[in-house]
């Protein structure tokens, strides 16, 4: 035999005697306690025990062109499987426990309270298992869309979607027309709205931003809004300046109502989701200006692909991370 044969004989004998040791048994009372401990779903879509109920996102994405899923979230992924034979009998259990159908889905997957991304809440989706957290981004989207609509088909589903949210609020608001000023739009729709939302209960305010621009909201002196809001029908660049204007109006009255900033911050739904544009480093400017420090901002699903960019963001005093779909 040859040196070299010897020698990798050798070591195919050590390894054949090194197998992996014995995971250690885990502490019986340990296990048990840690089996008690109820979750905190921070970013959820529940849907009603209703027919019909289409309130469980401002953004459905069944509204996008097909596309090629990642492998981990595809129909015949384990987990998925596992989760689909885990409740076979979904619609006699809905039947059978009504409105309490929700809840007793928390309590199946050993969860204490729901973050309730919806446009609205419901008799089956209350407090306090269920905490509203409603959607903002129609509110910095106030004058006409169709430009932005029409850049692609994902964008045309999302922005009618965001003119019919808009309207709502206009309505809940009192509005029926365009107001003439910037000033008496914050003052007639944006905070109206965003007390309404407190009062019914919400605990943050959404944002889905990343599927309709960047997520670089730039500071912007109010007079430069105020003209951008005067051409009603201006151009990106200057488009761009109200909605920047009105996202950090909109994150500082939160700060003042004591409700957190949720942000979509990972590549999205979609084939033509700008991925560049979810980039988390986007935030930094919002996180550092001292006049949003009481605001909370939840960065929601990990940030992927930049996940690094984003951990390096948790030395903020004021961001928070949601790590779902990491």
């Amino acid at each position: 035999m040859s040196r070299r044969l010897a020698l990798l004989a050798s070591a195919a004998l050590l390894l054949t005697g090194c197998g992996r040791a014995p995971e250690p048994a885990v502490d019986p009372a340990l296990a048990a306690e840690i089996s008690r401990i109820q979750a905190i779903d921070n970013h959820a879509h529940p849907v009603r025990n209703v027919a019909g109920d289409r309130q469980f996102d401002a953004l459905p994405v069944d509204n996008m062109e097909a596309q090629s899923d990642p492998v981990a979230m595809r129909p015949n992924a384990p987990a998925l499987r596992e989760a689909a034979q885990a409740f076979k009998n979904k619609a006699a259990m809905m039947k059978e426990k009504g409105d309490q159908y929700p809840a007793w889905v928390l309590d199946q997957a050993g969860i204490e309270t729901m973050f309730a991304n919806r446009v609205a809440m419901g008799s089956s989706i209350q407090p306090p298992r269920f905490r509203w957290v409603p959607y903002a981004d129609a509110l910095i989207f106030p004058l006409d869309n169709s430009h932005l609509a029409a850049r692609n088909s994902d964008r045309k589903a999302f922005f009618a979607l965001e003119d019919q949210l808009r309207a709502r609020y206009w309505k809940e608001s009192g509005v029926t027309a365009l107001p003439g000023t910037l000033a008496d739009y914050v003052a007639r729709v944006v905070t109206p709205t965003l007390e309404r939302h407190r009062r019914g209960g919400a605990i943050a305010e959404k944002f889905e931003a990343a599927y309709l621009r960047s997520l670089a909201f730039d500071a912007v002196d109010p007079t430069a809004a105020a003209r951008a809001w005067n051409q009603h029908t201006p151009d990106d660049a200057s488009y761009k300046l109200l909605q920047d204007y009105l996202f950090r109006y909109i994150a500082a009255e939160c700060g003042r109502l004591g409700m957190a900033v949720h942000l979509h911050t990972m590549a999205g739904a979609g084939g033509y989701f700008d991925v560049a544009g979810a980039n988390p480093l986007n935030l930094e400017p919002l996180f550092d200006d001292p006049s949003l420090r009481k605001t909370k901002f939840v960065m929601v699903h990990g940030g992927w692909p930049f996940t690094r960019e984003i951990g390096a963001l948790l030395t903020k005093t004021n961001a928070y991370l949601d790590f779902s779909n990491v």
